[in-house]
Parts: structure tokens; C-alpha cells; sequence
């Protein structure tokens, strides 16, 4: 009957306030009955719950078993038993060691068991016994001399250390032993030690230093024969590389980790990083690259019998294919992970937490209803009972629980507790996020203020986040890019309420600014690495309205911005700023796609026409009086917008002439440039000199590799340009093998002002970085010159004109735009771009591209020599019965100035 009583008393005990009269003699007793007893299940939460009284009587009873020579391990069971008490945790640590009693035998001896004991307790998951025991042994060794033994205990800690997510404390341990292995007999002590400093590293935000650390910890790694220490070291730097922004050497890690852990038979580390390959595809925009890499890892783990990591991979797998709403594929692996979890996981809280996320989740999605009572009832259970970022995901499920139960206010006050907890987590990113809902509360309440101070706050840490990656490299940067814009679209929506709610015009240009916020990114800090030093974007400072209608909004000047996802428009002219209202992006797309095979495919000029006009009313119709007499247009595209010329666009009557000819096209009354952002408007360090005749050219055509369609034209295109600079020694002409990447690759800025490329480009809208120009091989290099690739040339030219498909075209990458070759040549310097969203001839080319550097050599900029060039041929084409030259898809993207 002992046991039952005392279970009843623990309850009794935990209940009572700590102090009540008559309580704490009455709880010191029980505490010292279960320390004698060695009754873990009281005397943990006893410990948690009175910790100055557990402390006493532990004290009381260590002193009666010292009188009676029994307290060997005493003092070690009293620290073991406290692990959960974080403070009395780490007084009782220090002492373990000091207070131990060897009773006769020797201390090497007993810290041998202690070792053994503390490596029983890691086999079975209990890292507070094995952490305690590894330290204790640690101490009982260097008090004997055995430096090498202590190191090996304490290197067995650091794992115990970085299970329980004690950042500062592994660091300062694996500080402590980077010196102790020294030497080539050591490399892989040392490999170890320096993979789990990196990761402490990591753990605690100095990434750079992790990254350096890492490279140390591979280096080593990679040449010993020990696969499992090179698995764990590609393991975790791989997700320190995520954290950089570097997705492809991630990717790359995580796969020459796999290799290793299955030479080492850690099947464990072989399904972790399988499913970490997964997560990593799915950020490339791989879905189903990622499905596959985390099947695999699934298999893996139930092949081995590995409880844990199946139940893990498969929620993860569950989660991923809810997202993309495959609700029965994903129900299945959830029933898997159930499975798991009821036979051997029922204590791990952050797995639980996970399934109940996960679980709440599938409800909205299906039934967009409240959560039911049960499932709502367990989360709240065990939120307290995990850790931070367990509780900011389930509170995140809550808040959304919340706001279809009890409406705006009800919501209001679980924004504030997202934020709250998102701010206990210390990450810049949930905390946005958590703030964006807030705001969205708060305008909804009609709280505007209040709401634009939420939107700033979140943008703002967005960008202190964004500032700590600056050393990444361009093309892999992307996600982080896309979560911005993502952000800085939801935030838009807030400020375009306060102003509709208040008309006043400061807001509207608060809202311009937050729309800009986060824009193009990578080509900005492309700059920042040499072109331009000092570009900014014109971010959330209150003067950056300011800056732009000084600088850029001259009286023939005027800004178009669109946003499709916060479905907001904004112009702005040197007199005036308004927002107006844009249809769906899914409405959008359609039309542009209606649009395009009217214009290029079947050239069918009524059909386009109709269509042209119902979307151009949306897109310019609301501003067209703002418009009037403004000769240049800089737009700000989005999402489909940036896959069509907006000069193709239509405004005003139609003409008497039939056809293409008549149609009252954007480009008749203004020029139209494109830009990736509002702050690369912004010159660094003084205006931008007026265009200038170019000086130089050069000029490359290649008519394509055997497996290819020839391009049979491209040649006459680039003499015909040549032609047009004299002195003939102004323009640089390679053709076939002569026009290779190496050549490119050579390029040293001040050499030319021009590049033009007659060669065939691709575009890649999954991975924008693999898009393409396709050159001549030789000098080492395949002649794919690929987005990544440019992007890490240093070509500052005045003008890049890709002459090929789909140079404009690529992978929409939310804030950053479109990753496509004109990015890249952007990325790598260059001015200002002209490129085609689409398929072109390449027999149509040299018609538009004569006219264009006539006006080009004439000194007009390369938007007004498109245009002009446009006009010139439309005329010409009307008389002969069409207009495909003059309308082909190209566009001017203007660049870092």
C-alpha cells in the first residue's frame, strides 16, 4: 500500500502553495521518505515543483547516509532526479562530482561505471542520466590524472549536450576540447568535437562562424575511414548551408552524407538524411522530387525498425502532402505516424505536438470548422508541456481555431499571444509572421495605426534577418526571397486599408514603400558585393518617398506598381499617389495567356483586342488621368505580369487602320521600362548620366549545337547590327566556335558598352538558376552558360540584349521576380537588360533589332529605342498586311544604376 499512498501524497504535495502553515515540514518529509526510497516518479516533479526544499532534504538525507557509509551514488541519483528543475540542475551538477564518496574503491574504477552507466542511459534516451553521469566521470578521471579518459567522457556529453538543446553550454564544452585532439592520431576525436561546435554555433545564431567551423570538421572527416563521423558532419552542414542560403550545397551534403551513413550501416543517419533531402527539394520547388526523397527515408526507417524516425518522417510526409492537398495520401502517412507513436512514442512531446499540429491542419483544410473539442482540448493540454517552438506551432493552430470560433476579437487576443510566444523564440521569422496577423486583426477592427505599426515592425525584422546573409551566393537565395515577398504582400494589404479607411496620402506612400520592401534582394546585394557599393532599397524609411520623387518621379515621369497577391495597385507621378483595386492573379494569367496565343500564335487581331481591352481597363483604366502626359512608365511587375510586355498593353481609341496597326497600343503614347525594384532607382552615389551613344559592341552569334534547331539567321543578325557602328572598329563580331562562354567568361569591365547574344536560351520555371544561353564549347567550359553561373561574373556593362526564347522567362520568384537569364546578366552588372518572354523567330530578329540600334547609336536609352523601333516597324508592317516583328515579346528590364 506504500507506493499508492505515496502517489496520492505527491498529488497532495504538488497542489499545496509552497509555505502554507503546517505544509513544508509535512513536504520536507515526503520528499525525504521518497530520497531514501529512490522514487524517481515523485522526486522529479517534487524537484521541479520545490526546489530550495528539495535541495534541503536531499542535503539532510546525504548527511545520515554519510554517517552510516552508504552514499556512494547518492549525490549523483539527487542530480538525475533534478534534471527537469533547470536551476537546481545546474547547482547539483557542479557538486556530483565534488561530494562523490569512493567508499574503498578506486576512483578510475568508478568512473569507469560511471562512464558505462552514462552510456546505458544515451542506448535508452534518457540524456539528462547520461549527461550527469558522463560529467561526473569526467571529473572523477581528471582528479586521477586520465586527461585522455576525461576528454572522451566529455566529448560523449556533447551529444547528451545537443539532444537537449543546451546551445551555450555545448559550445563552451566543445571549446574546451577543440585543443585536446591535436594531431593526426586524433583526427577524428577532433572531427566530432568540431562538427557538434559548429553546431552549438549554429544553435546560436553565428552562422558564419559555424560555416567556417564546419569546413574545418569536413575537411578532417573526409579522410578517414570512419563513415559515420563524415555522415554526421554532412548532416549538420547541410543545415547550416540551408541556413546560408547555399540549397544546392545542402542538397549536395546531405547526398554525400547518405553514401557515408550507409557504408557505416547507420541506417538511422541514412533515413535523417533522406528526409533531410526531401526538405531541401521541396524549398528548390521539387515537390515531388522532395515526396520521393522522404518515401524513401520513410521505408528506410520501418525497414529498421526505427520507431521514432518513422513516426517522425511520416508526419513530415503527411504535412507536405496536405500542403499540396493530396488529403488522402496524406491521411495515410498520418496513420502511419499514429501507428508509431502508439506503440513506442506516446513521451516524446515534440512528436505529439507535430500530430496534433498536423491533425488540426487536415480538419481546417477539409472542414474549414472549428476544431473539435477533443483535438482542441489535447493541444491545450500540452502546450505548456514543450518547448517554445512546439508551442508557437501549436498556438499558431489555436489562433486560427480561434478566429472561426470568436471572430475578430477573439482572434485579436490569440495574435497577441502567437506574437508573444514567437518572440520567447527568438527567431526573426516567426516573430513577422506572428505580427502580420496581428495587423490583419487590427485592420480589421478598424485599428489602423496600430496595424501599420505591427506591418512595419514585422518588416523590419524581416530585413535584420535578411541582413545577417549577406555573404550568400546570388542564385540560392531564392526561398528566402519568395518568404519576403510573400510577407511584404500580406503586410501591403494592411497599409491599402488604412489608406482607403483615411484617403491620406502619406499612407499611400508608406504602402509603395512596403510594397518595395524586400524587392530584388539579391540583385541589390549583387551590387553591394562591388558593382555599386552603397545601393539600397528604399526599405521602410520614412524619407524614401522623398528620395524617389527627387530622384526618379521627374514631371514626365510616373510609377506603376502591382501586387496580385495582395490584388493592390499603386501609381505615383510627381503631383500625386493613389492605390486602386487589381482582379485575381488566376484571372490575371488567363487573360495574359489568352492574349499571347491571340498575338503570337494565331495573330488574330479582334480576338486580342477584346481581351487586351478588358484586362488594360483593370490594370491602367483606374489611373489612365494620372498617366496624362507622362512620356516614360517605370513598372513595378508581379507574378504573370512579368511574362508579358506591358507596352503591349492597350490605351486610349482605337485607330482607322485595320488590323495590329490600329490597335491603341501603350507604347504609342509612352515608354515603358521595367525595373526588378523601386531601390535600384536610387543611383549610389550620384544621378545617372544621361544615355550616351554606346562605344563598343560586342556581339556573338551561334547557330546552335547539332542537337538543337540551327539558327540560321543569327549570323546576318549581328553583321547587320555591326554594320551600324563606324568606324567598323567599334563593333567585335564572333561567330560558331569563336562565340564560346570562355570568351564571356574573359570579359573585363570597360572593354565594351554593349553585349548582344544571337544564340539559343532557355528557360527553366522550376529552378531558375539552370535556365540558359547556349554558346560555343571550349576553354574548359560546356558553352550552357546557366543564371547561376552569370550571376557570378563581374560584367559591368551599359546594355545586355539577349536575342533568343524566353530570356525574360523563368522561375517566379515572388519578391525577387523572375530568376531568368536577363536576371542573371542583372546580377552580374550589367544596366539594363532587353529580353523576350516568349518564343521568337530568329528570322523576324534582325527586322527589330536594326531599328533598335539605330535609335540606340542615335543616344536614346533602351527603353525609348524599343519604342521607337516598335513604331517604326508597325508603320512599315501595316502597309504589307501585318505586325510580327514589331510585336515580338521583348522588354527593357532597367538594373542596379
Amino acid at each position: 500500500m506504500a507506493a499508492p499512498l505515496l502517489s496520492l501524497a505527491s498529488v497532495c504535495l504538488l497542489a499545496l502553495p509552497h509555505g502554507a502553515d503546517g505544509i513544508e515540514s509535512c513536504e520536507q518529509v515526503l520528499i525525504e521518505e521518497a530520497l531514501e526510497r529512490g522514487d524517481a516518479a515523485f522526486l522529479r516533479p517534487a524537484a521541479a515543483a520545490h526546489p530550495d526544499l528539495f535541495l534541503l532534504a536531499a542535503e539532510r538525507v546525504l548527511e545520515r547516509r554519510l554517517a552510516r557509509g552508504c552514499a556512494e551514488r547518492f549525490w549523483l541519483d539527487v542530480a538525475c532526479w533534478a534534471a527537469g528543475a533547470a536551476p537546481l540542475c545546474a547547482r547539483l551538477e557542479g557538486l556530483a562530482g565534488l561530494l562523490w564518496s569512493p567508499c574503498g574503491a578506486s576512483r578510475a574504477a568508478l568512473a569507469g561505471e560511471l562512464a558505462g552507466r552514462a552510456r546505458c542511459a544515451r542506448d535508452g534516451g534518457d540524456f539528462c542520466a547520461s549527461l550527469l553521469r558522463d560529467r561526473a566521470a569526467a571529473a572523477e578521471y581528471r582528479a586521477v590524472g586520465l586527461a585522455a579518459r576525461a576528454s572522451q567522457c566529455e566529448r560523449a556529453a556533447l551529444s547528451a549536450l545537443a539532444e537537449l538543446n543546451r546551445a551555450a553550454e555545448l559550445r563552451d564544452v566543445a571549446e574546451r576540447l577543440r585543443g585536446d585532439f591535436e594531431g593526426a592520431c586524433f583526427d577524428a576525436a577532433r572531427a566530432e568535437v568540431l562538427a557538434r561546435l559548429a553546431q552549438a554555433y549554429h544553435a546560436l545564431g553565428e552562422v558564419p562562424l559555424a560555416w567556417e567551423t564546419m569546413l574545418e570538421a569536413l575537411d578532417l572527416a573526409r579522410r578517414l575511414p570512419d563513415g559515420a563521423t563524415r555522415a554526421f558532419a554532412c548532416d549538420e552542414g547541410g543545415w547550416i548551408s540551408a541556413t546560408l542560403g547555399h540549397l544546392g550545397r545542402a542538397l549536395a551534403l546531405f547526398a554525400e552524407g547518405e553514401a557515408a551513413a550507409e557504408l557505416a550501416g547507420d541506417q538511422d543517419r541514412v533515413a535523417r538524411l533522406a528526409r533531410s533531402r526531401g526538405n531541401i527539394l521541396l524549398q528548390l520547388g521539387d515537390e515531388e522530387g522532395a515526396i520521393a526523397a522522404m518515401r524513401r527515408s520513410l521505408a528506410l526507417a520501418r525497414r529498421a525498425g526505427l520507431s521514432w524516425r518513422s513516426a517522425q518522417t511520416a508526419t513530415r510526409l503527411a504535412s507536405l502532402l496536405a500542403a499540396l492537398g493530396r488529403w488522402d495520401e496524406a491521411r495515410a502517412a498520418l496513420a502511419l505516424a499514429e501507428g508509431a507513436l502508439g506503440v513506442e512514442l506516446g513521451g516524446d512531446l515534440a512528436l505529439q505536438a507535430e500530430r496534433l499540429e498536423l491533425l488540426a491542419g487536415l480538419h481546417a483544410a477539409c472542414a474549414a470548422s472549428p476544431l473539435p473539442d477533443e483535438l482542441r482540448g489535447a493541444i491545450e493540454a500540452l502546450l505548456p508541456r514543450v518547448g517554445p517552438r512546439e508551442q508557437y506551432a501549436l498556438a499558431l493552430e489555436l489562433f486560427d481555431d480561434r478566429r472561426r470560433r470568436q471572430g475578430l476579437q477573439g482572434s485579436l487576443a490569440a495574435a497577441r499571444e502567437v506574437v508573444r510566444l514567437a518572440e520567447r523564440l527568438g527567431h526573426a521569422g516567426p516573430i513577422s509572421r506572428g505580427l502580420i496577423d496581428l495587423a490583419r486583426c487590427q485592420s480589421a477592427l478598424g485599428e489602423h495605426a496600430a496595424a501599420l505599426a505591427s506591418v512595419e515592425d514585422a518588416l523590419r525584422r524581416r530585413d535584420d534577418l535578411r541582413r545577417g546573409l549577406l555573404d550568400v551566393r546570388v542564385p540560392e537565395r531564392l526561398e528566402f526571397t519568395r518568404q519576403a515577398g510573400t510577407l511584404a504582400s500580406q503586410a501591403l494589404a494592411v497599409a491599402a486599408a488604412a489608406w482607403r479607411a483615411s484617403g491620406d496620402p502619406r499612407l499611400a506612400e508608406r504602402a509603395l514603400a512596403i510594397l518595395d520592401c524586400g524587392r530584388a534582394r539579391s540583385l541589390l546585394e549583387a551590387a553591394h558585393a562591388g558593382l555599386v557599393p552603397g545601393a539600397e532599397g528604399i526599405g521602410l524609411e520614412r524619407g524614401a518617398f522623398a528620395a524617389i520623387r527627387e530622384r526618379v518621379l521627374a514631371p514626365h515621369v510616373a510609377i506603376l506598381a502591382y501586387d496580385l497577391s495582395a490584388r493592390v495597385g499603386i501609381a505615383a507621378s510627381a503631383e500625386a499617389i493613389r492605390l486602386f483595386d487589381l482582379p485575381p492573379a488566376e484571372r490575371v494569367e488567363a487573360s495574359l495567356d489568352f492574349m499571347r496565343h491571340a498575338l503570337f500564335e494565331v495573330q488574330d487581331p479582334d480576338a486580342f483586342r477584346r481581351q487586351a481591352e478588358l484586362l488594360s481597363g483593370q490594370l491602367l483604366g483606374p489611373i489612365a488621368d494620372l498617366l496624362e502626359g507622362k512620356e516614360r512608365l517605370v513598372c513595378l511587375a508581379d507574378g504573370p505580369l512579368n511574362d508579358f510586355p506591358l507596352d503591349l498593353l492597350l490605351l486610349g481609341e482605337s485607330g482607322a487602320e485595320p488590323g495590329f496597326a490600329g490597335l491603341p497600343w501603350l507604347f504609342r503614347r509612352h515608354t515603358v521600362a521595367h525595373v526588378p525594384c523601386l531601390g535600384s532607382l536610387l543611383p549610389a552615389r550620384a544621378p545617372r548620366p544621361a544615355a550616351r551613344p554606346p562605344s563598343r559592341l560586342l556581339a556573338l552569334a551561334y547557330a546552335g549545337p547539332l542537337d538543337q534547331p540551327a539558327l540560321p539567321a543569327v549570323e546576318t543578325e549581328v553583321r547587320a547590327i555591326a554594320a551600324l557602328f563606324q568606324p567598323p572598329a567599334r563593333a567585335t563580331v564572333r561567330t560558331a566556335a569563336a562565340a564560346s562562354e570562355s570568351l564571356l567568361r574573359e570579359l573585363h569591365g570597360g572593354e565594351y558598352d554593349v553585349l548582344h547574344l544571337a544564340a539559343h536560351a532557355w528557360a527553366d520555371r522550376l529552378r531558375g538558376a539552370d535556365s540558359g544561353v547556349q554558346l560555343a564549347p571550349g576553354g574548359g567550359h560546356d558553352g550552357r552558360l546557366t543564371v547561376a553561373e552569370m550571376a557570378e561574373l563581374r560584367l559591368p556593362l551599359d546594355l545586355v540584349v539577349v536575342s533568343g526564347c524566353e530570356g525574360g522567362a523563368g522561375q517566379a520568384a515572388g519578391a525577387e521576380g523572375v530568376i531568368s537569364v536577363g536576371w542573371g546578366f542583372l546580377c552580374a552588372g550589367a544596366r539594363a537588360v532587353l529580353v523576350s518572354t516568349g518564343r521568337v523567330e530568329d528570322r523576324l530578329l534582325p527586322r527589330l533589332f536594326v531599328p533598335f540600334y539605330a535609335e540606340l547609336l542615335a543616344g536614346r536609352d533602351a527603353a525609348s529605342a524599343l519604342r521607337r523601333a516598335r513604331l517604326e516597324l508597325l508603320a512599315a508592317e501595316a502597309r504589307a498586311g501585318g505586325a510580327p516583328a514589331a510585336l515580338l515579346p521583348f522588354l527593357v528590364i532597367e538594373g542596379v544604376r
